[in-house]
C-alpha cells in the first residue's frame, strides 16, 4: 500500500511513502474505527484472503501503526465501512470473489469481530456499500453483479442479511452509491455500467448512441424505479457524489478505465 501526503497548496509531492500490508490489496476504505479523532485504514488483501486494519498515529513520518490482521474468506474483493449495527461507531463488510459477505462488527475500540452470512451478493459481485436508505436508522447494504447484471439490496437485522429486492441494471455493473439526487429528502442509487450493451437515444431528431452509462434508481418512498442512463467515458469502474458546481444538488463524478481522465456528469432535477 502506498501512502501519498498531499501538501497544503494541494500539490502532491514528489515522493511517498511505501506502507507494508499483506498480499495483494485490492480495495480500502477509511474512518475512525477506535475513537481516537484520528483516521484509519481497513484493507482488503486479495491473495492472502485477509482484512488488515491500520490505525492511524496522526503523524505526517509515521501515519499508521502495525496493522491487525483479520481472516477473511477466500479472495476478498471489496471493503467498505459504516455503522451496521447501530452502536455508533464504524464497521466494516467484505465482499468475496465468489459473491460471500462478512460482516466485521467494532466494539468501538477499533477491534472488530467476524460474522459470516448466509446469504450471497451474486455471481461475480463488483461492489458493496452500506447505507440507510428509509431512514429508520438501520443498514442496508447494497452489492451490484456483473453476472445477472443486478442491484441487491439486503437488510441487516439481528446480525444477519436478508436479501429484500433485486433490481436489473445495464450490463456488466461495476459501483453502487448512494445520496438523494433530487432533494426530495429520500436516498436514490446510482450504479455505474461497464455496459455490453448499447442505448440508442434521440437528440434533436438524431440517434446517438451510448455504451457506458450510469443509471439512476429514484426513491419512491415505497421503492426505486429506474428513471434515467448518463453516458460516461469508456469502462467505468468507480464513483462518488459531491456538489461539483455549487448548485445545492448532487452531481457524479465517474473513475473510468480507458484514457487519463475522469468524467464529471452534473446532475439536473
Amino acid at each position: 500500500m502506498k501512502r501519498v501526503r498531499l501538501r497544503i497548496e494541494g500539490v502532491l509531492p514528489p515522493n511517498s511513502t511505501f506502507i507494508p500490508v499483506s498480499l495483494r490489496p485490492v480495495s480500502i476504505t477509511s474512518a475512525d474505527f477506535n475513537g481516537d479523532g484520528v483516521g484509519d485504514v481497513a484493507v482488503a488483501c486479495y491473495d492472502s484472503s485477509v482484512l488488515e486494519v491500520l490505525p492511524g498515529t496522526g503523524s505526517g513520518e509515521r501515519p499508521f501503526f502495525q496493522p491487525t490482521s483479520y481472516p477473511t474468506g477466500s479472495f476478498p474483493v471489496k471493503v467498505s465501512s459504516g455503522d451496521l449495527d447501530g452502536d455508533g461507531d464504524a464497521d466494516l463488510i467484505l465482499l468475496g470473489e465468489s459473491g460471500w459477505m462478512e460482516l466485521f462488527l467494532n466494539d468501538g475500540s477499533g477491534h472488530f469481530s467476524r460474522q459470516l452470512q448466509n446469504v450471497t451478493a451474486g455471481k461475480n459481485p463488483t461492489d458493496i456499500i452500506s447505507c440507510d436508505l428509509d431512514g429508520d436508522g438501520k443498514a442496508e447494504v447494497l452489492t451490484v453483479n456483473e453476472v445477472g447484471d443486478t442491484l441487491r439490496i439486503f437488510t441487516l437485522r439481528g446480525g444477519e442479511l436478508n436479501l429484500t429486492l433485486s433490481l436489473e441494471t445495464d450490463g456488466d455493473p461495476q459501483a453502487v452509491c448512494a445520496a438523494d439526487m433530487d432533494s426530495d429528502g429520500l436516498t436514490d442509487i446510482l450504479v455505474a455500467n461497464r455496459a455490453d450493451r448499447d442505448h440508442t437515444i434521440w437528440v434533436g431528431g438524431e440517434s446517438r448512441r451510448y455504451f457506458f452509462t450510469v443509471s439512476l434508481f429514484r426513491s419512491t418512498g415505497e421503492g426505486y424505479e429506474r428513471v434515467g442512463d448518463y453516458s460516461v467515458g469508456r469502462g467505468p469502474t468507480d464513483m462518488v457524489t459531491l456538489d461539483v458546481d455549487g448548485d445545492g444538488d448532487e452531481d457524479v463524478v465517474v473513475a473510468t478505465r480507458a484514457g487519463r481522465s475522469i468524467h464529471s456528469q452534473p446532475f439536473k432535477q
